[in-house]
């Protein structure tokens, strides 16, 4: 089973947990500030991922950190679980796996746009009611520039890629010509 399977059934249980225990939005948050301290900690990662670190010690380290950012219990026994299943190195990925699982829970659809240009915010509203309208879902759009596009634009979401690009277009008028 590769990590990314494993890190979904996780990020799955703690979705329904959260769930039961009506505190979803508290282990979203807590999770998303967690990620983002280790992320910026590369010892912490380290010693998460390093298998040869007793799982006692990993367990102090995520305790601490989980109080001082006030977690949910259910987020302390998770990371405990994660401990002894030696998964410690996937938290992050986890992470992700639950903020993904639960916008597909409350239907929300995370929508990666690309520019040649940075857009203005009547054009990502104008985008975002577009999308909404034709994904019959709540989109929550991600926004990027690259001048190499020329123009137009590239959305993606899951696998779907829509490329309205200059760029694309050009491309497959010298194919034509070719």
């Amino acid at each position: 089973m590769n990590e990314s399977t494993i890190a979904n059934r996780y990020a799955g249980g703690l979705l329904e947990a959260s769930i039961e225990q009506d505190i979803l939005e508290d282990v979203r948050r807590t999770l998303d500030a967690f990620s983002r301290a280790v992320a910026e900690h590369t010892e912490c990662r380290a010693i998460l991922a390093d298998p040869s670190i007793s799982t006692q010690i990993k367990e102090q380290i995520l305790s601490g950190l989980l109080q001082q950012l006030g977690a949910p219990k259910l987020l302390e026994r998770f990371t405990t679980l994660l401990c002894e299943k030696r998964r410690t190195g996937l938290l992050q990925e986890i992470g992700r796996a639950f903020n993904r699982l639960a916008d597909e829970n409350a239907g929300v659809t995370e929508v990666a746009v690309t520019s040649a240009r940075g857009l203005a915010q009547n054009e990502i509203e104008s985008l975002r009611a577009a999308l909404s309208r034709m994904l019959s879902r709540d989109v929550r759009l991600r926004t990027e520039t690259d001048p190499a596009l020329l123009g137009g634009v590239v959305v993606r979401m899951n696998t779907t890629v829509m490329d309205g690009s200059i760029r694309t277009k050009l491309r497959k008028i010298a194919e034509q010509i070719s």
